[in-house]
């Protein structure tokens, strides 16, 4: 899965697909993300929530609509 992941990475990087097949490997990079850090979370080790999870390239506006902050805000309150 790691491997798959990798070379998605690669692939995006170097900007070698256009329009369509990018936005549908972009969709299938966040969903591979999302498989490894779950496995991760599974096996108990050591886990940072990766670049392609991260709200943090996106505007302040869009955090009010993170599930986890908000799960964690009422929690703590």
């Amino acid at each position: 899965m790691n491997a798959k992941f990798e070379r998605i990475k690669l692939v995006l990087n170097l900007k070698a697909v256009d329009k369509v097949l990018f936005i549908k490997l972009l969709l299938k990079k966040i969903e591979l993300a999302k498989e490894i850090f779950i496995l991760e979370i599974e096996q108990g080790q050591e886990v940072f929530i990766p670049a392609e999870l991260s709200i943090d390239q996106y505007p302040m506006s869009f955090r009010f609509y993170d599930m986890i902050l908000n799960f964690t805000k009422e929690a703590v309150s």
